[in-house]
């Protein structure tokens, strides 16, 4: 455990406070991230015309029907919609059972530092930030995962025969939270400037 002398400090040293705070509310907002794209991806793939009967009983089939909670150890079997799309993303060789564990390891660690949030604080931010990085590479992976074989195959703009490297492959939500997880980690906003300069907005 600890030692009380240290809890204090993190408490109380400016620099050590706001570095867990901010460490702290990343990892909620990629959680938060995470578990809605999870959620509306698989529905967005039945029901990106209209939200109509027809599209809802697609969902339901291909979606819905695959909930098991014993699939999905250690989340709670009311998050019905949340382990149906976990499935559904293994059923399409996106993501495996340990990707299927490490995440509801995250949903834990999620659920302590929003509802204990003093004791995560306490504890140090950075007791987080291996967990974090594990949240942004598994967000990274289902995301990498529904451009090249969704997105892409469905897509006008780029052709079907040009060759796409995985690791170049950046969702909107990547880059952000790339350059987030960089100036919270090395107190620098490089990526910012070049995005800016990027698309002419002037930089401060």
């Amino acid at each position: 455990m600890m030692e009380v002398n240290q809890q204090w400090k993190n408490f109380f040293d400016r620099d050590i406070l706001r570095d867990s705070v901010n460490i702290i509310a990343l990892y909620i907002t990629m959680y938060e991230l995470l578990e809605d794209t999870l959620i509306s991806r698989p529905k967005d793939f039945f029901t990106v015309l209209e939200y109509d009967e027809r599209a809802k009983k697609q969902y339901e089939e291909h979606v819905l029907s695959l909930y098991d909670v014993s699939a999905c150890p250690g989340i709670n079997s009311k998050n019905k919609e949340l382990i149906a799309s976990l499935l559904w993303f293994k059923k399409m060789d996106a993501i495996d059972d340990n990707d299927i564990q490490t995440f509801a390891n995250l949903r834990t660690t999620r659920n302590e530092v929003t509802h204990q949030m003093l004791h995560a604080i306490a504890e140090g931010g950075s007791k987080y930030l291996i967990q974090l990085m594990e949240l942004y590479k598994l967000f990274c992976k289902i995301e990498r995962w529904w451009i090249l074989e969704i997105e892409v195959p469905i897509g006008e703009e780029i052709p079907l025969d040009c060759e796409i490297k995985e690791e170049d492959v950046m969702s909107g939500n990547m880059i952000i939270l790339n350059a987030m997880i960089d100036i919270l980690a090395n107190d620098s906003n490089a990526n910012y400037k070049e995005v800016c300069e990027a698309i002419g907005v002037p930089v401060k």
